[in-house]
Formats: C-alpha cells, sequence, structure tokens
C-alpha cells in the first residue's frame, strides 16, 4: 500500500479499474461544463456538486486536469461511478448542444447579467472557465446567454463556490 498510495495515511483498500473511453454525449437536461479548469480540487468538488443537483453529464474541455489524477479522485468521492463525465473540444460540444435545444449559459462579469434575470429553461448547461483567467474568448462568443453572481464586498467566488450556486439556481424540477 506504501508504494501505490498518494497520501501518507490511505484507505486499507485498492482496486484495479478501467478506463472507460469513447464516452458521447447523453440525452438529458442539465450539463455542467468545465472550460480550463486546473485544479483538481475544483473539479471534484463540482463532479460531486453535479450530482448532488442533478446534472445529467459534466463535459470537460481537452485542457483540463486528467480527471484520474490522484487529488481529483480523492475530491470526488465516487461521484464518477454515478455520472457520466466526457472530455472534449467544447468548440464543438456547445453547438452539439445547442442543435439539441440546451440553452448555453457561460458565467462571466464582463458583459454578463445577474444570474437571476436568466430565465430557467427545460435544457441547460452551464459553462465555467478557468481559476484565474476565466472563460475563454471563443467558448464566451458562443454560449447562449452570459450571467454572473451578484456579489458584494469582494470580487469574485471560487469556481467551484460560483458553480454550485448555478446548479442550485438552475436546477431542474
Amino acid at each position: 500500500m506504501e508504494k501505490l498510495a498518494f497520501t501518507k495515511t490511505p484507505q486499507p483498500i485498492m482496486a484495479r479499474c478501467f478506463i472507460q473511453k469513447d464516452k458521447k454525449l447523453v440525452d438529458g437536461k442539465r450539463y455542467l461544463i468545465l472550460d480550463y479548469l486546473q485544479d483538481p480540487g475544483n473539479i471534484g468538488t463540482l463532479i460531486r456538486t453535479a450530482l448532488a443537483f442533478g446534472i445529467d453529464q459534466v463535459i470537460l474541455s481537452n485542457e483540463c486536469v486528467d480527471l484520474y489524477n490522484d487529488k481529483l479522485l480523492r475530491s470526488m468521492q465516487g461521484a464518477h461511478f454515478h455520472l457520466s463525465c466526457l472530455y472534449g473540444d467544447l468548440k464543438e460540444i456547445i453547438p452539439a448542444l445547442k442543435e439539441k435545444g440546451v440553452c448555453v449559459v457561460g458565467s462571466a462579469l464582463e458583459n454578463g447579467r445577474p444570474i437571476h434575470e436568466i430565465k430557467k429553461q427545460e435544457k441547460m448547461a452551464y459553462v465555467l472557465g478557468n481559476e484565474g483567467n476565466g472563460m475563454e474568448k471563443e467558448i464566451i462568443d458562443i454560449c447562449d446567454q452570459i450571467a454572473y453572481i451578484p456579489i458584494t464586498t469582494i470580487e469574485s467566488l471560487n469556481v467551484a463556490v460560483a458553480g454550485s450556486v448555478m446548479m442550485y439556481h438552475f436546477q431542474g424540477e
């Protein structure tokens, strides 16, 4: 266990698993899209929260941290066993979602509207950008709407917190 584990005090169990490949977009109503997130703790927290709020699929840009990163696996706490996660080119995936009638809402301060002004739709996807730089301009440009969470006293929220607020606010029936 000491040779295989990444932590000082690992759990006393270990398993060998196969990584699923060639996943496709699921036919759902709620999607979480992660654009270039780099912190494995943030991604793991977002995936756990996505499971809690009924997200049908988490879509990660090819530039996101590897889903099988040890810190990410620990922070997901097994949520990935119950929720489809897909890597891909967001410039292809977002238009494919829009063709299926999914309203894509990006998160950014510039040119955004307060989250409570965005009407909840039957099918929605929420895009969260990189921890330091936000969403890439090309991704912002293909979103249907841009939203932000009105806050006071500080400039911004951690991406995992902001994403959790968005998922809660727009959760489906």
